[in-house]
């Protein structure tokens, strides 16, 4: 059809982002998606003898301790993103270097509490998947295709994030 031109369909798939909540312009969106998110909650017991003077309670076959519920931890969680700037010949080091700056404390010597502590991130992906309210607990880069000068044209990161309601500053160096 002549003179018709067709509306271009939107991107409908909806990218992993990790962004930072204090300083929103910080922000990262994967390239790929990740093929799977880990997310893992530990549930810690302490064990407490309880042997006593009780006879049925001295039988082998029973339980010589009790276990006492000690308080919820956080969750977290564990993904690997991979960047990939090796069709269009681009480095992938920006993107590390605002994932590590997601990472890292905004400044450890500033009088504001709320800058010697890590920045707080969101991770969201579509519509399926609640937001994750978090710290980067650890960065892992692995560079895997260079250009013919040594630029990184492809990395795997792995993140393990660690579910954050609220985040307390690191203390001031005397």
């Amino acid at each position: 059809m002549a003179g018709i031109h067709m509306a271009k369909e939107p991107d409908l798939l909806a990218r992993l982002q990790i962004a930072s909540i204090d300083t929103p312009e910080v922000i990262v969106t994967a390239h790929y998606n990740p093929k799977e998110i880990q997310i893992d909650r530990s549930v810690p017991w302490q064990t407490h003898d309880s042997r006593d003077n009780r006879a049925w309670y001295k039988r082998e076959d029973l339980p010589q301790h009790d276990l006492e519920y000690t308080g919820a931890e956080p969750r977290t969680m564990s993904i690997e993103l991979l960047f990939d700037g090796y069709e269009a010949n681009l480095s992938v080091e920006p993107i590390v270097d605002r994932l590590d700056e997601l990472a890292s404390i905004r400044d450890l010597e500033s009088l504001e509490e709320a800058k010697r502590a890590p920045r707080v991130c969101m991770v969201t992906w579509g519509t399926g998947q609640r937001p994750f309210r978090c710290v980067i607990e650890s960065l892992s880069v692995k560079y895997t295709m260079f250009s013919r000068i040594g630029v990184p044209l492809r990395a795997t990161c792995t993140l393990k994030l660690k579910e954050a309601v609220r985040v307390v500053p690191a203390k001031k160096r005397a």
